[in-house]
């Protein structure tokens, strides 16, 4: 036993005392100088060590503290706290320091590219497997080995280690950067053919892991290294914390890993949100995709050239060298804002669908889509995959067949009872659509048909929102659509040809384009319609239409008006619009207009809507207006010889509350030049007559009118019939005389001249009213003055004081609007005048008048 003890107490002295002299012989120093001449020769960086010592007992190992590794003139591309590993001691019989396990703690990795490209090269590229030339620039070296040594790892361990990267050469001239925390790397094998690797990392709260086999770092590393077997890879990434990751396997090949060349990839998993990807790398730029799943398989097309640059360079060229040759992706939803491809609202897709077996098999595609206000599922195919990438990524190559469904998301119960959506979503019943042709990015060729038991008309690009809430029912239409080159700010131009279409409210066929050269300007719009009928009460929404009571211009204020003006000098300046449109039948606020004809031209700053025709009640009507900003100021011509326009629409042109009902027609020629509204009224000039036959007036006019008869008769808050108001205006500058002013009704008529002011609404009017009660008159003049918003009328008084009240016998009837009628029209044809009613019994009229027995 003692023996034993005794030799075991021998060995421990003799190892120990090898252990310290193999220690004190070996030459620390020389040995470092080895290590990091090595690692420069073979990597062109350097390797500075504070602290560094080698051991051979009782195993070879290698501990340094505060390691530094960088290239001269760059951001230092590692610096750890302390390294340690184990040494092969075989591999030093061949002058090898092979680090099996080297350990990495605390360490900060930085990787920098700098704004002249350069400091990129962190990774120990070779042309071939020579040590690589020193650099121009580089400090000579002071060491002069006596033999070469090799620097080599077979295994790496990183903990608790920050990477950050930054990329100042980008190629918006934006600096780019991120980073994450390394809670442990590791890589095993790195000798062999299939390495390991293993990371785990945080950014922020958000864990995520990467880990896999590849192929030979050799291979990649040095261009010299034989190419052509494939390098495999199998890498595995899971992102987020434990129940809600996103997860994505890649198994892939290269040819050449070294230039990156031959890949062959195929990806597969399930990512929650596509944007999370955006922690990591913030100026990507990821869309709005929730929810992808499923696989792809990616080859990279062969080109003959490489890019320009090194390992980055052509590692950030290669996505655009990929093509899918299989897929099977799901989307749960991807959002494009509004003015993403040009267009004008909103577009969200949902459970989107994407399909192909093969590169030679069709691409199928479905889905729901909501733009704006609008839902429909969609529904294409398209001739093959290999087809379709090529189409889309490549401007010079043929188009793709393309065949497409779309159907429209109709209301339902729920819809109904939601009262939020309900009041918000476009109303549709029975909408589809079909669409077959060639599509392209320089030119797509379409033929479409459908039909719609309802539908509201969507916002296009180009058109003013005015007609997007406009409702046709019973719709079927058919015809041509030619499209343009697309780009990401969508389509410059678009054009649709030998367009058929059919509803209740509209009918009739033509052709229209829409040009959009600037995605920031107005479409210019190319319109050659012809109707069969049209109801534009029906069309335009109740948002257009109003309810005619148009507030008073003191009301509105002058910067309301400021603002209107200003509108349409800009419209004037930016659109450009050709209309030609002819219409059999076109109803349009209650009027009925037969054989009309429309051209309206917008451009270069000018507006012209000549000609102007249609017919009303067999009456034929011409008119021309122009619009001329192109001098200054702005010059405005209106013709009508004659014209008949609704009411509601003339009082809302004019900007004053609604007198009377029924077609306003209007003879005369006026010309003015003004930037305000105020110049526009002071210069106008010309004469105008306004007349209108068997309408409604509004009885809080009459009542005013009637002086003291007003308490005789039941006027209440309504209308009562008219049977013609006329009256006809000189214009000079601004001062409208008044001639042949005059209305007449059942039992009231009123007429008189006078004088008013545009400018500022200035009244200076004499009057005559009549009241008729069962053939008696009563009749006062009265005078108005004040302004149009607020007249103030008084009776005129005789010499005395005394009001001239005429209450007298009746005699037959006076027919004023045969005379007031026939000077307003200036000699032109209109709508034929009502008969005088005939007499009746005078105790009837007298009850009527009073309002008993029925209206007067």
């Amino acid at each position: 036993m003692k023996k034993l003890v005794g030799i075991l107490i021998m060995l421990v002295v003799m190892l120990l005392g090898i252990s310290i002299g193999t220690y004190m012989l070996i030459d620390q120093k020389a040995v470092r100088d080895h290590v990091t001449q090595a690692f420069h020769e073979q990597t062109g960086l350097d390797l500075k060590m504070e602290t560094a010592s080698f051991q051979v007992f009782p195993w070879p190992s290698f501990h340094a503290g505060q390691v530094v590794l960088t290239r001269s003139g760059c951001t230092p591309f590692v610096q750890a706290r302390s390294v340690h590993a184990d040494i092969s001691l075989l591999a030093l019989l061949h002058r090898e320091v092979s680090f099996q396990d080297f350990t990495v703690e605390n360490a900060q990795i930085t990787l920098h590219r700098t704004h002249d490209g350069v400091c990129s090269s962190w990774l120990p590229f070779t042309a071939d497997d020579k040590p690589a030339a020193r650099k121009m620039g580089d400090a000579p070296s002071t060491i002069t080995p006596h033999a070469h040594w090799k620097v080599s790892f077979d295994a790496l361990h990183v903990t608790s280690a920050q990477l950050s990267w930054r990329d100042d050469h980008s190629s918006k001239g934006e600096e780019r950067s991120g980073g994450f925390t390394i809670a442990s790397l590791d890589l095993q094998g790195m000798h062999s053919v299939s390495p390991w690797i293993d990371l785990h990392a945080y950014h922020g709260e958000t864990p995520f892991n990467f880990k896999g086999r590849m192929g030979s770092f050799h291979r990649v590393l040095s261009a010299s290294t034989p190419q052509g077997e494939p390098w495999g890879f199998s890498l595995g990434l899971t992102f987020g914390k434990e129940g809600q990751q996103d997860q994505m396997v890649m198994d892939g090949s290269f040819t050449d890993p070294h230039r990156l060349k031959g890949l062959r990839l195929s990806m597969q998993g399930h990512w929650a949100d596509l944007r999370d990807i955006e922690q990591l790398f913030p100026h990507i730029g990821v869309p709005a995709v929730q929810s992808v799943g499923g696989m792809v398989d990616v080859r990279e097309r062969d080109e003959p050239e490489l890019p320009a640059g090194g390992f980055l360079e052509r590692l950030a060229a290669l996505p655009g060298k990929l093509y899918p040759v299989q897929m099977h992706v799901q989307l749960g939803s991807v959002d494009f804002p509004q003015g993403t491809l040009g267009i004008e609202a909103p577009l969200h897709l949902r459970q989107l669908q994407m399909d192909a077996d093969a590169s030679l098999a069709p691409l199928t595609i479905h889905g729901d889509a909501d733009w704006g206000r609008f839902s429909w599922g969609v529904r294409a195919q398209l001739g093959t995959l290999e087809k379709s990438v090529a189409a889309w990524k490549q401007p010079d190559q043929p188009t793709v067949p393309l065949e497409a469904t779309l159907q429209g998301r109709d209301r339902n119960l729920m819809m109904l009872l939601n009262h939020r959506e309900h009041k918000t979503a476009a109303e549709q019943d029975g909408v589809q659509f079909h669409a077959q042709g060639t599509l392209g990015r320089q030119a797509s060729q379409l033929s479409f048909d459908g039909q719609a038991d309802m539908l509201q008309a969507p916002e296009l690009p180009g058109i003013e929102q005015g007609l997007s809430g406009t409702i046709v029912h019973g719709l079927s239409l058919n015809g041509q659509l030619s499209a343009g080159a697309f780009s990401p700010q969508g389509l410059k131009q678009l054009d649709v040809h030998d367009l058929r279409f059919d509803s209740r409210e509209v009918g009739g066929d033509g052709r229209f384009s829409i040009t959009r050269p600037v995605a920031s300007q107005p479409a210019s719009i190319e319109a050659h319609l012809h109707l069969t009928h049209a109801d534009g009460d029906a069309l335009l929404p109740a948002s257009v239409q109003g309810d005619g009571e148009e507030a008073s211009p003191s009301a509105q204020g002058s910067q309301d008006h400021s603002d209107r003006l200003q509108a349409v000098r800009t419209f004037l300046d930016t659109h450009h619009i050709l209309l030609d449109l002819t219409a059999d039948q076109l109803a349009f606020y209650g009027m009925d207009y037969r054989d009309a004809h429309i051209t309206l031209a917008l451009g270069d700053r000018r507006l012209l809507v000549d000609p102007l025709k249609a017919s009303v009640g067999g009456v034929a009507l011409s008119a021309k207006v122009e619009i001329d900003n192109t001098t200054h100021p702005t010059t405005v011509r209106v013709q009508a010889s004659p014209w008949m326009m609704p009411s509601t629409q003339f009082f809302q042109l004019i900007g004053q509350s609604p007198v009377f009902e029924g077609p306003v027609q209007l003879d005369g020629a006026l010309e003015t030049q003004g930037d305000t509204q105020e110049a526009l009224l002071s210069s106008l000039e010309g004469a105008m007559g306004l007349s209108v036959v068997k309408g409604q007036i509004h009885t809080s006019v009459l009542a005013p009118l009637a002086g003291p008869a007003a308490a005789f008769l039941k006027l209440g808050n309504g209308t009562m019939g008219l049977r013609c108001a006329a009256v006809r205006v000189n214009l000079h500058h601004g001062q409208g005389v008044l001639e042949a002013l005059g209305a007449q009704t059942k039992h009231f008529l009123v007429k008189g001249h006078g004088q008013v002011k545009l400018d500022d609404g200035a009244l200076s009017l004499q009057l005559l009213p009549h009241v008729s009660l069962a053939g008696n008159e009563m009749s006062m003049p009265i005078r108005v003055a004040g302004t149009i918003t607020a007249p103030q009328i008084t009776s005129l008084r005789t010499e005395g004081g005394q009001n001239q009240l005429d209450i007298g016998q009746g005699t037959e009837a006076e027919d004023l609007c045969q005379e007031v009628i026939s000077k307003a029209r200036d000699g032109h044809d209109g709508l034929p005048i009502p008969a005088l009613s005939g007499e009746h019994s005078r105790t009837s009229d007298i009850l009527k008048a009073l309002g008993i027995g029925g209206k007067p």
